[in-house]
C-alpha cells in the first residue's frame, strides 16, 4: 500500500535532519525548501546548499521556492501552536489538509542537533531573519528555558 503524499517545509536542513525520516514512516515527503526572510542571500543560498546535501544523503525529493529578499516546528524559538492555528486556517480556506505537529516533543531539537552534527550538516546560530542576527550570537547561545547542550 502506498503512503501518503506530504510536502513538508524546510527553512534549514538541520531541523529537517530529523523531521524528515520521521515523517517518513507514514508519509511519502518532499521537501519544499523556502523562508524568504532569511537574509542575507548568502545566508539563504548556504542553507539551501545543506538541504540538497541532506536530500542527497537521505534520499528524499526537495522543491524550492524562489527567494525574496513559515516553518518546522523542531525549533525551540518557534511558537507552533501559533503555527498550527495558521496553518489549519490557512488549510481550510484553501481547501488543503495540513498536519498539526510539534517536532520539538521527544527531544526532537535536540536530536536534530546530534543528526546534523553526525551528518556534519551547517548549523546556523540564528533564525535567518535580519532582526535575529541582532541577538548574541555564538555556541553558548541555546533555546528559552534550556541549557546549553
Amino acid at each position: 500500500m502506498s503512503k501518503p503524499a506530504l510536502l513538508a517545509h524546510i527553512c534549514c536542513a538541520p531541523d529537517a535532519s530529523y523531521v524528515i525520516p520521521l515523517l517518513s514512516t507514514e508519509y511519502d515527503v518532499t521537501g519544499f525548501f523556502y523562508n524568504p526572510n532569511i537574509e542575507p542571500p548568502s545566508e539563504y543560498e548556504r542553507r539551501l546548499l545543506e538541504t540538497r546535501k541532506l536530500e542527497s544523503l537521505l534520499g528524499f525529493p526537495v522543491e524550492e521556492g524562489t527567494y525574496e529578499p513559515a516553518i518546522m516546528s523542531v525549533s525551540p524559538w518557534k511558537d507552533s501552536r501559533l503555527m498550527n492555528r495558521i496553518g489549519s486556517r490557512l488549510a481550510r480556506k484553501y481547501g488543503l489538509r495540513f498536519l498539526e505537529a510539534d517536532f520539538k516533543k521527544k527531544d526532537g531539537f535536540r536530536k536534530s542537533v546530534a543528526i546534523s552534527r553526525r551528518l556534519g550538516l551547517y548549523r546556523q546560530n540564528y533564525c535567518g531573519c535580519r532582526f535575529s542576527q541582532r541577538l548574541p550570537a555564538g555556541p553558548g547561545i541555546h533555546p528559552p528555558g534550556e541549557q546549553a547542550p
